[in-house]
Order: structure tokens, then sequence, then C-alpha cells
């Protein structure tokens, strides 16, 4: 099974997850303890209906649903012991802060669909409050730890670029119209009139049976491979050159190119305050890896597996 985009990343905290020990023990409705700290399955199950409400409804297969459960729980885990590093750091979020993006959120709502949110997550603003004050808190002390602020030197800037050069290549791209009908015949006429001097666009508007003739069957631009085989012959033709007629699986083409632009590669000066900032970026991901890893391991984290397949 294919699983959402959102899904995929929700695994990805699946990598930082460190020791941690199955305990059926745990009092009932505790589906786990993170130190002195408990995760309730009450509050798994609200956070996973709010996780669903804005993202889908959860993979069917059991594997694939499995992880996921697996994953999101262990979000909550790390989420507890950053929170509780934040106390012992004496790291707090003013109110003023928390007023100030309380109402930079609300401005994205009209204010019965502000309520509407809330409502269909069965939270009061209390609670919703609550929530957004432990992800600022969250973020707060992430840039406090993850912090790389050491000068990125030329040499590894360079190293990068030279073997990442793909990301800074761009192939050639043509903008094309295109007409497409049902018969050879039909096809033919057209290209006829074409010649003649008639306007491709207007044609394209009148003839063509896909949907972007809207358009005047404009195509776009696109690189050579990201078309199906019959629309290589666009990029033999020069600008304003019109097709021959091409058959393919969809029908009878007729080709405009109405603008190229030649592959490039990006210069090294071009990007490189762009790379620079990328491995800074890295370096900080690292570093919070490798501090939450290391909470991880002096933490007592204990989870009732049993009772994570009662989520839902």
């Amino acid at each position: 099974m294919k699983l959402p985009t959102m899904w995929i990343g929700l695994l990805i905290a699946l990598c930082i997850m460190g020791c941690q020990k199955e305990d059926t023990n745990l009092p009932q409705g505790i589906l786990a303890q993170v130190n002195e700290e408990l995760i309730t399955l009450e509050e798994f199950n609200n956070e996973l209906r709010d996780i669903k409400l804005e993202h889908g409804k959860l993979p069917e297969d059991r594997e694939s649903l499995d992880q996921l459960k697996t994953a999101f729980l262990d979000q909550i885990i790390n989420r507890k012991l950053i929170l509780g590093e934040a106390r012992r750091m004496d790291i707090h979020v003013s109110e003023d802060e928390i007023n100030r993006t309380i109402l930079a959120l609300k401005r994205d709502y009209a204010r019965e669909s502000f309520k509407a949110m809330l409502e269909a997550r069965g939270m009061s603003f209390e609670e919703w409050k609550r929530r957004l004050t432990e992800k600022l808190l969250a973020e707060k002390i992430i840039q406090t730890v993850a912090q790389f602020d050491a000068p990125i030197d030329d040499k590894s800037v360079k190293q990068y670029y030279e073997e990442h050069i793909e990301e800074y290549s761009f192939p050639e791209q043509v903008r094309a119209r295109q007409i497409v009908v049902a018969t050879e015949n039909e096809a033919k006429t057209i290209l006829r009139r074409l010649r003649k001097g008639e306007d491709f666009e207007k044609l394209a508007k009148e003839k063509s049976m896909m949907p972007e003739r809207l358009y005047g069957g404009d195509l776009g631009f696109f690189a050579h491979g990201e078309m199906p085989e019959a629309f290589d012959e666009v990029f033999s033709l020069k600008v304003g050159g019109v097709s021959k007629v091409i058959k393919s699986p969809y029908g009878y083409h007729i080709f405009k190119v109405e603008e190229k632009v030649e592959a490039k590669v990006r210069e090294f000066d071009e990007v490189k305050d762009e790379i620079a900032h990328k491995i800074r970026k890295k370096k900080s991901e690292q570093i919070y890896y490798n501090w939450l890893s290391g909470l991880r391991a002096k933490a007592k984290i204990k989870i009732n597996k049993q009772l994570l397949e009662y989520t839902h």
C-alpha cells in the first residue's frame, strides 16, 4: 500500500526510537510512561483523531497501521521528553508570544470557522491553547539546542556542489501547444489550414478534444522524457514551428513550439549561499537528532503495546 506523504513523514520518527521497555502492568488506561509522566489511551486517541481530521484516514492494512500508531506514539513520547527538558532548563513561552501566535492563526479563519474547527476536534479553546503553548515551547527549545553557528568553509560548499551537480542542472525545456483529434483525415485538414496561416490557438479551442483546448492547447513547459513519446517531436522544431501529424494512443496530434529554454547548470557563485544554508540546516538537524537520542537513552520509557491495539 502506498502511504500518503504525511504518514511517510511520521514514520521517520521511528528512526529516533531509543531504549524502551514493553510493560503490560501499567495502570488501567495508561498507554505509556515517560519518566514520571503518563500518556493515557484517551490522550493518544484524541491526538490521533486530530491528525486524521487534518491529513485523512489511516491506512487500512494492519502492518502499515501498526507502524503508524507506533510512530505517532513515539512522537508524543519525544514531545514529553522535550517539554520535560524545557522545564529543567527553565525555558518558557511568554503570554505575549502565545497571544501573538493565536491572533496570527485566527486570521486564517472566519470567526465561525475557527469555532467549527474546535468543535470538529471536540476541543475547548483552553485545550487548543494548551497544545499550542506546548508546540511553541518545543520549537523554542529545539531552536536553542540545535543551533549550529560555526561558519561553513568554502571547501565543504564546493564539495557539495560537485557531488550534487544534478540538483543545479536544468534540462532543455519547451513550451508547446497541441491540437488532438480522433481521425487522421481531420488532423491533416487542420494541418493544411495551419499552413495557410490560420491561428493555432484559435483552432485548438475549436477542434482539439483534450482539456487544454480551453487554453488554446497550451501544455506549458516540459522537458524531454516528461511527456509520452509522441511529444518528443517538439524538441526538433524551432520556435514557431508546427509539427507533422503524429499518431499516439490518445489520437492524432499537431504541435506548435511557443518557447524554448536551453539546458542550464547554475554557476557555483550563484548557489554557494544556498548550499551553505543547506549544510548548516543538516548539521543543526544532526545536533537535534543526537540531543534527542541522548534524552531517550537516559529516559525510563514503558509502553503497553497490547493497549496500543485498542487505539483508533
